[in-house]
């Protein structure tokens, strides 16, 4: 059985090929459209979620349009767990272009505090739009209401609990407080559904179809270590902010250093940071935080050009990024199309290794904890 997955962001698509990995399957994530079957579980990164909708859709369409689904396959559409991005418009063209009259689709994460109870979505026990997702720069989540975020798109949406009837067409989302309920929804699951969500539904597929996962076995990372950061996300705001002030180890880019003016004594700075201290943070000044000059694509291709003559001044093997979009934009500008899960450091903080092993980059979504080898890395006092 051949498992595909197709991800809207980088992030999400490490992920699952993480999950993949602890399930001892032959993974393989790729950033392009290609129908290999040289893995066990392929994950395709569309990275249409930032994307204009007509763009996402095309994008989708070209990834969509190599794979011709055998009976023994399993497909899963990976969203947003908070349900950002052009969701239900990507749910209804895949069932469509892979011949699906129904999805059954769990976006939730009770692992990590995010359940929808009531029709309601919450975080942690409060109301999504009253959380920090209010704010989010792309897709603010002004509501709670899993329907009304949802709605608008001419589809048959149905929020149904593990026990009542399931309907024969639609979108099927799955209400789940508990690993429990989403298992209860994976022994549900019939050959005629498509299958989408978030990563603890695909985790309980996954352990119901094969088994428990076994954790990877972890080696520390290399040095010297370049920990990139393209999120706005405030803990790791405050985090970054706190390692400047202890210590000369933040490389901030600035207005000035965007438009060239000292991008040379910039790049300078840092190559000779690495070389001493073996490691380096590279993040957005906070005064660009909430301005309007730059838009979120300039900010990220420009991190991402800029990663790159870094990168060929110095020798890095070692990268984390946290930001999905951030960490896309490097990728492509790196020019390396498929990644195999090396290690997971705990759910959604994934190393991933390029198919020819110059760089391995560990990939962190903006709104999860960082990882305990940064905080090694770059101690802080707590005052």
């Amino acid at each position: 059985m051949i498992i595909r997955v197709f991800a809207d962001d980088l992030t999400g698509a490490a992920e699952l090929a993480g999950i993949c990995k602890e399930h001892a399957l032959n993974t393989l994530l790729t950033v392009v459209p290609t129908a290999s079957n040289h893995a066990e579980a392929i994950v395709y990164c569309t990275d249409s979620r930032s994307m204009e909708l007509s763009a996402a859709l095309k994008t989708t369409q070209q990834f969509l349009e190599p794979i011709s689904i055998a009976k023994e396959e399993m497909v899963y559409k990976k969203t947003d767990s908070v349900l950002r991005g052009h969701v239900v418009e990507e749910l209804l063209l895949q069932m469509k272009q892979l011949g699906y009259q129904r999805v059954l689709f769990i976006p939730e994460n009770p692992s990590m505090g995010r359940i929808i109870r009531n029709g309601q979505y919450y975080v942690n026990g409060q109301l999504l739009s009253e959380t920090a997702f209010a704010h989010d720069p792309e897709f603010p989540r002004k509501t709670a209401d899993v329907l009304a975020m949802l709605a608008g798109h001419g589809a048959d949406i149905h929020v149904l609990q593990c026990g009542d009837a399931l309907p024969e067409k639609g979108i099927i989302v799955g209400e789940a407080t508990s690993l429990e309920d989403l298992e209860q929804w994976a022994s549900r699951i019939d050959t005629g559904m498509m299958l989408a969500g978030g990563g603890d539904f695909f985790q309980a597929i996954l352990q119901q179809r094969l088994g428990s996962p076994t954790p990877t076995l972890i080696s520390p990372p290399q040095q010297p270590l370049l920990y990139i950061s393209g999120t706005s996300f405030q803990a790791s705001v405050s985090f970054i902010q706190s390692v400047a002030h202890e210590s000369g180890l933040v490389h901030y880019i600035d207005a000035d250093v965007l438009e060239g003016k000292s991008l040379q004594t910039w790049l300078g700075n840092c190559a000779s940071s690495l070389e001493k201290s073996q490691k380096a943070v590279v993040a957005f000044h906070p005064s660009l935080q909430g301005q309007t000059l730059y838009s979120a694509l300039f900010l990220r291709k420009k991190m991402a050009s800029i990663i790159s003559e870094l990168l060929s001044m110095t020798a890095i093997k070692e990268i984390m990024v946290e930001g999905g979009s951030t960490a896309m934009a490097i990728l492509y500008e790196l020019d390396l199309p498929y990644w195999v899960p090396d290690a997971v450091f705990r759910r959604g903080v994934v190393r991933m290794q390029d198919a020819h092993q110059q760089y391995a980059i560990t990939l962190k979504p903006g709104s999860y904890s960082l990882p305990d080898f940064i905080h090694s890395l770059f101690p802080i006092n707590h005052h």
